[in-house]
């Protein structure tokens, strides 16, 4: 078995050779830097969550899977319940799960005839009305109260759809015929990961003619789900049972389908190596155009989010594609999903410098929201999240190849954060005010040049307006400190002030917000990201680039086959001034 390694590296091919550019001829010049701000979309496991819009044989297999779930029937699933084993009174209770209260369970219970995804989907309670059969429907739950727990809870749970990617439950494997979960490869010592969930249609593919319900209540999955129903989660959540077997009804009445969307996801183990790849190739092309001149070598600086969760197969991958082309990664010691991706060979050793985020973001809401409890409440918890998500990073930049000095410059903060989303314009402004605490406790830890920084923030300033104040706030409270800061992001050709998305997504019907309109079916434009660093430092070119780049793209949506994140990477050439020897250590 090849080395993740070792095949990335033969991927990435031989390296480029390093080329020079001039310097100043009074000071050390460093070399020029890319700074990157790049949400790599983290760990999922639903690989129909988002629409592919720009692939018709995507959609096509997709909108297989959407037809059988307007099809699937309450009749239909209890079939594959029952072959579960639970018992009649388990089928009784899970008719009766959609009842707004027990009184209600037998008027409001599930037909067999009646279509079930609706249920799922239903956005509001009507009034109850006079009709009685009005009523029965009046009486039921709505989908924001049956599948409040989807996201949740994930243990000992089956579901074809939601949670495809996910390795199936240990608990469940002694059930299934050929697999087992402690099976070693002949090379490795370590246990092979279990299996995912989708892959046990995939080992019980039928002749087409044969793909109906009725053969399901035979297949691995019936099997698999029965192996944990009656464990905590589905005992405690028999709406989640309900929810479950008719997602994996749904895939396993179009295999075809589903098998083809499954195999080739980002989100399948076996194209980690290949999406790692991808990413760190739009990293290394954001570099190259935004080198000036074109010919030049320029280093590499990421602030990112959702980074992969340490030790999982996804960061083993990453971290071979990276290693391929000499970049390193940085990361706090307690999980957040941000760190630094680096050019080792350029800005290395680079450390986490420890600051109070906490502490800030405790401050900056008790200043910033002194109205209603519930509404600083809220404010508190977004900022300690934001807080959680938050990364400081010490960089040192060799001098530029041609310089002749030996001199050590001064360290480069890079401040990296994952906003939680600010949902009011106070939001807006508490989250700036947060930007620029953060920073100057940076700058402070760091000890280098009060004008060698840059922040990288996934701001997830949903609306136009939320983005277009973010980006005056931060011109307006950074220079409180004397800085004359320029938060830049994606921006249009014809018109270099606008602004423009950094994601575009269409969320599909398939999900576990399906009873939410505003995130289903509905292509969702936002400028998110951005790349906050002094105005006075020469940038060029004078606007962000982006990658891939959504505003020249009409139609596309992410993620899709050539971009496996729902955010494009920005990026920027960073031109660190020249410094003193003095300022040298």
């Amino acid at each position: 078995v090849q080395d993740p390694f070792e095949r990335a590296r033969a991927a990435a091919g031989p390296r480029r050779p390093r080329r020079t550019m001039g310097t100043a001829a009074s000071s050390p010049a460093r070399r020029p830097t890319v700074l990157v701000q790049l949400n790599l979309c983290g760990d999922a496991y639903n690989p129909v969550e988002f629409l592919d819009a720009g692939h018709a044989a995507w959609m096509a297999r997709y909108e297989a899977l959407e037809a059988a779930a307007r099809r699937v029937t309450v009749g239909e699933v209890l079939k594959c319940v029952r072959a579960m084993g639970l018992g009649a009174d388990a089928e009784r209770a899970l008719r009766r799960v959609v009842a707004v209260t027990p009184e209600a369970g037998d008027a409001a219970a599930l037909r067999d005839a009646e279509p079930l995804w609706p249920v799922f989907a239903r956005a509001e309670r009507a009034e109850v009305p006079s009709d009685p059969a009005a009523a029965t429907w009046a009486a039921r739950r709505t989908g924001a109260d049956l599948l409040k727990r989807d996201n949740k809870v994930s243990r000992d749970r089956v579901n074809l759809l939601t949670l495809a990617m996910m390795p199936l439950p240990a608990s469940c494997c002694s059930s299934l015929e050929t697999t087992s979960c402690d099976q070693r490869h002949p090379e490795q010592q370590q246990p092979v990961r279990r299996p995912p969930q989708w892959s046990l249609l995939r080992s019980s593919r039928r002749p087409k003619e044969q793909e109906t319900t009725e053969g399901a209540v035979s297949e691995p999955w019936v099997r698999a789900t029965a192996a944990v129903a009656t464990l905590e989660t589905y005992a405690q959540n028999p709406e989640l049972l309900l929810w479950d077997a008719t997602c994996s009804v749904v895939a396993a009445s179009a295999p075809d389908a589903y098998v083809a969307i499954c195999e080739a996801s980002a989100l399948n183990a076996a194209n980690f190596g290949a999406s790692a790849a991808q990413f760190v190739g739009g990293v290394a092309a954001l570099a190259e155009r935004a080198a000036r001149p074109p010919t030049a070598t320029v280093a590499v600086r990421a602030g990112v989010q959702e980074f992969p969760q340490r030790g999982s197969e996804r960061a083993v991958e990453f971290r071979a594609a990276l290693a391929a082309r000499e970049y390193a990664v940085l990361e706090a010691a307690e999980p957040s999903g941000v760190a630094v991706i680096y050019d080792a060979s350029a800005d290395g050793p680079a450390r986490v410098v420890e600051i109070d985020a906490a502490r800030i973001a405790e401050a900056v809401a008790d200043d910033a929201f002194t109205t209603e409890k519930t509404d600083q409440d809220k404010a508190r918890a977004a900022l300690q999240t934001t807080a959680r998500k938050t990364l400081v990073a010490a960089l040192r930049s060799p001098p530029d190849n041609d310089s002749s000095s030996t001199a050590k410059p001064p360290p480069s903060a890079l401040v990296v954060v994952h906003a939680k989303e600010p949902k009011t314009d106070a939001a807006v402004v508490a989250l700036v005010e947060y930007l620029r605490q953060v920073l100057s406790a940076a700058l402070a830890a760091v000890g280098g040049r009060a004008d060698d920084w840059a922040v990288a923030v996934d701001a997830n300033t949903a609306t136009p307006d939320a983005a277009r104040r973010f980006r005056e706030v931060v011109a307006e409270k950074f220079a409180a400190d004397g800085r004359d800061a320029v938060a830049l992001s994606a921006t249009r050709d014809e018109d270099p002030s606008s602004l423009a998305p950094t994601t575009v997504k269409r969320r599909s019907a398939l999900h576990g917000q399906c009873y939410d309109r505003s995130k289903t079916l509905v292509t969702v434009a936002a400028t998110k990201d951005f790349l906050i660093v002094p105005r006075r430092r020469e940038v060029a070119p004078p606007r962000a680039l982006a990658h891939p780049d959504l505003a020249a793209s009409p139609g596309m949506t992410l993620p899709n086959a050539h971009w496996g994140s729902d955010h494009a990477a920005l990026g920027v050439l960073w031109s660190a001034p020249p410094f003193s020897e003095e300022e040298a250590s």
